[in-house]
């Protein structure tokens, strides 16, 4: 990890933040406790010999101009990354994440790479106990008994226009919120004022990634109260909005029926061994004719890719050997002004954070705790 990087976190705890926000300063402090004679003396000897730079504290990701563009298939094989500087940051209580970047005259790659000791796609996965449909259920690594089988994410966060106060300097840190108003189950992150926004790209292992692309959305600060919105999910979700769906409306949706006891949808006949359910190849079941036996399986989710703006982030990601290995690109500049981070000066810093999910659908993730400073070369 280099020096200037610093683990993440795992969970919204202010107190825990706190703490290693404290730790992180009183070991800069320590390192800064070498005399001043000898420091400058240091100095003086590097400036003679050409090699003393600032130091910004910051950590840089360098995207490097090329000609050709790389294959999004998720094996990082393409010979683009070949040359391309790396960088590793390591997350609190989670994975060493590797990025990569280049970038084309009109869009922006990323090669994204993290460990995952296990390929999390069944979320929402539907099972026959028998006599009735039931959510498989899986064990979590922070949980003590087995929940309904979710997915593995990644999550990277813009701001738009540099709009989010102090985010250069304390990345998504600002935006977490889960203490003083909130208890720990309902933290939330969500902007601080109404002129802040940001822009979030959202990879899902098995909501968005069978299909192509990273979910697009965008947050502000928008709060709801238990008065206001009964539903936990939809209060912490309340400052997150898709972006423009576009023609068809499309989308990942939910594979139930109206009760939402039994899956709705079914993959044509002669479709077997597929583990995510497309639009095109789903067909209504008929339950008075379908027969099922315990132990069959049907997806969660019914998946089709989004024509309009949530639609315009181009991802795939593969999982081999214990390690997900994603790939995503997007243009330059977009349609969506006002939703969409705009990458129109290619002489600016665009700062961002990133997270990833360990089979997890809530806010439970970890993450670098400083934010990352995209550079174009």
């Amino acid at each position: 990890m280099k020096e200037n990087s610093l683990p993440g976190l795992m969970g919204f705890t202010s107190t825990t933040v706190m703490k290693i926000r404290e730790e992180h300063i009183m070991k800069k402090r320590r390192r800064l406790t070498v005399p001043i004679v000898t420091i400058s003396l240091i100095a003086i000897a590097l400036m003679i010999s050409g090699l003393l730079v600032a130091a910004t504290g910051e950590v840089n990701l360098i995207s490097v101009k090329v000609t050709s563009t790389p294959k999004l298939d998720g094996s990082g094989s393409d010979a683009v990354w070949r040359d391309v500087p790396e960088l590793k940051v390591q997350a609190k209580n989670g994975p060493e994440i590797s990025l990569r970047s280049v970038y084309t005259s009109d869009s922006l790659y990323m090669l994204i790479s993290w460990e995952d000791k296990t390929e999390s796609v069944n979320k929402n996965m539907w099972i026959h106990g028998g006599t009735k449909w039931d959510r498989l259920k899986d064990l979590k690594i922070y949980e003590d008994k087995p929940t309904k089988a979710d997915e593995d994410r990644l999550a990277i966060l813009w701001p738009i226009n540099d709009s989010i106060n102090s985010f250069a300097e304390k990345g998504c840190l600002v935006i977490c919120h889960d203490s003083g108003r909130f208890a720990k189950r309902e933290s939330r992150m969500f902007t601080n004022s109404p002129t802040e926004f940001a822009d979030m790209w959202h990879w899902k292992a098995a909501r968005t990634n069978p299909v192509g692309y990273t979910d697009d959305k965008w947050m502000d600060n928008k709060v709801l109260t238990k008065a206001q919105e009964p539903n936990l999910h939809e209060r912490r979700e309340a400052a997150h909005h898709g972006d423009a769906k576009g023609e068809g409306n499309l989308n990942y949706s939910d594979n139930k029926t109206a009760d939402g006891k039994k899956p709705k949808f079914i993959h044509n006949p002669g479709m077997t061994g597929i583990s995510f359910l497309k639009k095109e190849d789903a067909m209504s079941i008929d339950y008075s004719k379908a027969t099922f036996k315990k132990g069959d399986t049907i997806p969660g989710y019914v998946l089709a890719r989004p024509r309009g703006s949530r639609g315009d982030v181009d991802a795939r990601g593969v999982w081999r050997n214990g390690r997900w290995t994603l790939e995503i690109g997007r243009k330059l500049v977009t349609a969506d002004t006002g939703n969409d981070v705009q990458f129109d000066d290619l002489k600016k810093t665009y700062y961002f954070g990133i997270a990833v999910f360990d089979n997890d659908g809530a806010n439970v993730h970890t993450r670098p705790l400083d934010p990352i400073a995209l550079r174009f070369k």
